[in-house]
Parts: C-alpha cells; sequence; structure tokens
C-alpha cells in the first residue's frame, strides 16, 4: 500500500514451528492443531503426516530427534517462505516477504484414491499429469512414498484410453495393483483410501531461485534463533 505518507510492505511468510516442536511438547500439550481453512486435501496430509512422525520420533528419541529429517516434506507444500511467527520474540526482516506475494512450493496435489475395486485404485484427478510423468503417494504412518509412473490413463467411467489427463467434473482413473510391482494385497494395504498423492511442479529458473532463496533465509532465522 502507498499514499502521501509513503509505502508499507506487509506479506507474512507462513508460520512453521517445526524446528521448535520440542518447546511445545515439553510445555505438556496434548494437542496440536492443523490450520486447514482454505487448504487442500494435500496440505492436511503433508502437514498432518509430518508432525505425527516428528512427535512420535521425539518421544521415542529426543536426544537424537533432528527437525531437518521432516522440512524436506513441508517444503513440498505452496508457501510464501517460512519464518518462527512470534515464537522467538519480535520478528525481523527475515519474517517479511518482500519478494513476492504468490506461494511456491516443488510439488503439486495430483489426487487420491477414493476407493478400490476389487484390484484397481479409482484415483480422483486434481492436477494435469501427462504420459511418462509419474507421481508419488504418500504412505500413511511413514515418511516414505511410493511412485508410479504412467504409460497411458483410462478413464474409471467410460474405459476411454488416452496419454494425458487434466482435472475437473470429478474425472477419474484406474490404476490396477500391478503397476506398482508388488502383490496386489501390499499395494492395497500400503495405499488405502484417501491415500494423497503428489506430482512435481513445473518451476521457472526464477522460482527456483526464489524457492532455494527462502530455504537459506529460514535456515539462517532457525540460527540465529538457536
Amino acid at each position: 500500500v502507498e499514499d502521501e505518507h509513503g509505502g508499507y510492505m506487509l506479506n507474512s511468510k507462513d508460520m512453521c514451528l517445526l524446528p521448535r516442536l520440542p518447546d511445545l511438547l515439553n510445555l505438556g500439550m496434548d494437542s496440536l492443531k492443523v490450520e486447514g481453512r482454505n487448504k487442500t486435501e494435500y496440505y492436511a496430509a503433508v502437514v498432518a503426516r509430518t508432525y505425527r512422525q516428528a512427535i512420535d520420533d521425539y518421544y521415542s528419541d529426543p536426544r537424537h530427534w533432528d527437525f531437518r529429517r521432516y522440512m524436506d516434506d513441508l517444503y513440498t507444500l505452496q508457501n510464501r517462505g517460512y519464518c518462527l511467527g512470534f515464537h522467538d520474540g519480535k520478528l525481523t526482516n527475515i519474517s517479511q516477504n518482500y519478494e513476492y506475494t504468490r506461494t511456491l512450493g516443488d510439488w503439486l496435489f495430483a489426487g487420491s484414491i477414493v476407493e478400490w475395486q476389487g484390484n484397481q485404485a479409482i484415483f480422483e484427478i486434481r492436477n494435469y499429469i501427462d504420459k511418462g510423468e509419474f507421481i508419488e503417494f504418500l504412505l500413511p504412518g511413514t515418511l516414505d512414498n511410493l511412485r508410479i509412473t504412467f504409460d497411458e490413463f483410462e478413464d474409471a467411467d467410460s474405459g476411454e484410453i488416452t496419454a494425458k489427463v487434466s482435472a475437473g467434473q470429478g474425472k477419474k482413473i484406474r490404476i490396477n495393483a500391478a503397476a506398482f510391482g508388488k502383490p496386489a494385497e501390499e499395494v492395497r494395504k500400503l495405499l488405502p483410501q484417501y491415500v494423497i498423492a503428489r506430482k512435481p511442479a513445473v518451476l521457472t529458473p526464477e522460482d527456483h531461485i526464489r524457492l532455494s532463496h527462502k530455504k537459506a533465509e529460514y535456515r539462517e532465522l532457525i540460527n540465529n534463533s538457536d
């Protein structure tokens, strides 16, 4: 905003307190809330899965707990750069985003398995996917993922085979369990109903630089506050 008195810049980064998770747990908190308003299922799935694993790992072995193990997943989210909010005191210049207002992330929400029909997963598309691209399923109860590359797409309703697929109007495709190279029973156990998948985002060179810069700023903020 700019008026006769000058310019006013305020574009807060997104608060991420995972590096300070032990502080919160040691207060005796019984639960942590994931902010999910106006967020996608992908956001809720990534944040809940990451924090659940981080919390369990901390209670299991607090001496060797390291927040860096969990940050890669949080960086896949579309974000404006991360900060610690007011956790460590007053905000610094690093807590504001002066470069851009839109969100950026390395990955995009690809879709989710809405049901299994025998050994075929019915996958609802939430983003454009082309032949030769892969998607990555987020396995529940772990930080591991399972990838699959598509040679073609079979429409779940019409059976039409296409070389690419786009989201919209509840578009769904069929994925045979055999495509994962594992026994069907194992695949169905690994990928239950509503499991989320993601795909790499296509970023410009400038976007890659911006993301790298924001990650470096966050590391600086964490180290300066330690």
